[in-house]
């Protein structure tokens, strides 16, 4: 019992004190990453789907307390839609994955309701847990899915370049 209390607290710190505002930053710098590869992107195909990335770290920053900055427009559009999705709390379509989505999953529970800190963390994990990528679905190859995943793959490379 003694372990288990101390485990708990121990998580519980981790994600309050270091997880949290390292997610919270990490949210802020691939954001305007992903704003800055959508800017050099000259393919319309590739910039739709580069937009659904943007609105996607968007909802991120704002589960996490901040206000996204320089959304282009059909970005903020589909980022709006889906913070109604989240506020409704149930299953709904989704326009960033283009498929149902379990928004009520999102609701903290257990020791995440503690402080405000652990249910931003608690939102914006859970939420990029359940708009997640699928490379094959119903036997069929999701290209979407797959270019989608691939530039986000490329900002986070992007972004570790920066800082090694």
């Amino acid at each position: 019992h003694m372990f288990h209390i101390f485990y708990t607290n121990f998580l519980r710190n981790l994600e309050e004190k270091e997880l949290y505002p390292k997610l919270s930053d990490f949210n802020k710098k691939l954001l305007d990453s992903n704003i800055k590869i959508y800017n050099e992107l000259e393919d319309e195909e590739t910039k739709n789907l580069q937009l659904k990335n943007i609105a996607m770290l968007a909802t991120g920053v704002k589960l996490s307390g901040e206000e996204p900055e320089n959304l282009p427009e059909e970005a903020n559009n589909l980022y709006l839609e889906e913070l109604k999705n989240i506020e409704n709390e149930a299953s709904a379509d989704s326009m960033i994955t283009d498929r149902p989505v379990d928004y009520s999953q999102l609701k903290p529970r257990g020791h995440y309701t503690r402080s405000e800190e652990l249910k931003k963390y608690f939102k914006n994990t859970m939420y990029y847990g359940q708009v997640g990528f699928f490379v094959k679905q119903d036997e069929a190859y999701q290209k979407n899915d797959i270019l989608q995943s691939l530039l986000l793959t490329y900002s986070i490379y992007s972004l570790s370049l920066i800082h090694i």
